[in-house]
């Protein structure tokens, strides 16, 4: 397998609510995701996770990569990899969207919906200037904005770097300006970011160990994939 450029893939699963849509996209996922499925007790959870294996299946079909058998190795702190390498890959979710990045090299991504904040959670956890950066809007739906630029950008870094919640938030820092960058120590690799705003009233962000600056983004239909 192989890819030349960062891609991002989001689509709704609410056409997943419609029960034939939906026994059609349990048919169409592999049996260990159909068992990860299962042990979902809420609704909206099951649909959240046959849509991330149909959206991964589908941005790699668009990008030319095939049917790929859905056969993971994984990381020491559970980051799936595609047992032939080539590509990688992430998958996140929030509200009723999924979305997925592909890249020739590390990848992370994360979406969130917009919700109204609690600031003393970024207080307590976030970096310094982000917190008073976000505390320094006015207006609380501008923190609120703010707050879920900073946490998607951050969790796409922390999801990169293959720790994920195993790193704190505190532990880096997110620095805005005519370019989003990291400072961090974790590793010497330079990282990169994309933010895509197509989603109304979500923030989505896409970190990689490579340039990911003008990621190309793609809005998918499931229902077209059933």
């Amino acid at each position: 397998m192989m890819i030349t450029k960062p891609v991002l893939y989001a689509a709704s699963v609410a056409p997943l609510a419609d029960a034939a849509r939906y026994a059609a996209a349990y048919a169409k996922v592999s049996p260990a995701r159909r068992e990860k499925t299962d042990r979902f007790r809420f609704d909206r959870d099951k649909r959240l996770s046959l849509g991330a294996e149909l959206l991964l299946r589908h941005a790699l079909r668009s990008e030319g990569l095939g049917e790929v058998p859905m056969v993971f190795d994984y990381g020491t702190q559970g980051k799936p990899y595609f047992q032939d390498g080539g590509v990688s890959f992430n998958l996140s979710h929030s509200g009723e969207y999924v979305v997925c990045a592909l890249a020739p090299f590390e990848v992370g991504c994360d979406v969130e919906q917009i919700t109204p904040i609690d600031l003393n959670i970024a207080r307590r956890f976030f970096f310094r200037s982000e917190y008073d950066d976000i505390a320094a809007q006015e207006a609380e739906e501008a923190r609120s904005d703010l707050f879920f630029r900073y946490w998607t950008l951050k969790e796409s870094f922390m999801k990169v770097t293959g720790l994920g919640m195993k790193l704190p938030l505190d532990a880096f820092e997110i620095v805005r300006g005519a370019e989003i960058a990291v400072r961090q120590s974790v590793d010497d690799r330079l990282y990169s970011f994309a933010e895509f705003d197509g989603l109304s009233g979500y923030h989505c962000a896409l970190c990689a160990a490579g340039d990911c600056r003008g990621a190309a983004a793609h809005i998918v239909d499931l229902k077209q994939l059933l």
